[in-house]
Order: structure tokens, then sequence, then C-alpha cells
């Protein structure tokens, strides 16, 4: 069985935690984010011979200066990927993000992700 380990994942909410932290993915990584769906990647899959791919938010990271807003943001973003991944379970897993560097946050939310999703 093939699996990819490294396939990113582009949700509405990733977009929206980019903006609500003023992330520019052009500004930080030179290029715009590219539109993503689950049908288009299922597609990809199937073409490539891939069972199963292993989801994980791309760059830019979300962070920012406050923490508050960059453990609401990577919440949003797990349950974003965990439901993708409920709709499509023989097909898709995920890796949580975490809102690193802030460690109490990010522990909450790995138990979260553990735990509930």
């Amino acid at each position: 069985m093939a699996i990819d380990f490294h396939a990113h994942i582009i949700t509405p909410e990733y977009k929206w935690g980019l903006k609500s932290l003023n992330i520019d993915p052009l500004a930080v990584d030179g290029f715009a984010l590219p539109d993503w769906s689950a049908e288009t990647h299922l597609e990809f899959m199937r073409e490539a011979g891939i069972e199963r791919s292993v989801l994980s938010s791309p760059t830019p990271h979300i962070w920012c200066d406050d923490e508050r807003l960059t453990a609401k943001v990577h919440r949003e973003v797990n349950a974003s990927m965990a439901e993708v991944c409920k709709k499509h379970p023989n097909k898709f897993s995920f890796v949580a993000s975490v809102p690193m560097p802030y460690t109490d946050a990010t522990i909450e939310e790995y138990r979260f992700a553990k735990e509930k999703l």
C-alpha cells in the first residue's frame, strides 16, 4: 500500500487563520496558496496509486504574538482537517497542528486532537 506521509491541506479555516493572524503567504513564501479540495486530492491519489494520505498544514506556519488567537486558529484548522478525515476515513489521516512556541497551549491542543478528533 502506498502512503503519502507529506500531504498539505489548505482548508478555508487555514486561509481564515492566516488572514486573522495577518500572515500573507505571498510575502512569506513568495507564492500564493493553491486551491485544495478533497475531491481533487483523491483524484491525484488515484492517478498516483496512493492509498492513503496523511494531511498536515502547509507553510506559512500559523503563529503570532497573541497566544490565544494562535491557539484558536490551530483549533479551527485541526477541526477542519478532522472533518475531511471523517468524510474519507479510508483515505485520509492527519497530523495535528499545534501552537508552538506556546507550551501549555501546545499540550492542550495535542490532548484535544488526540482525545476528541
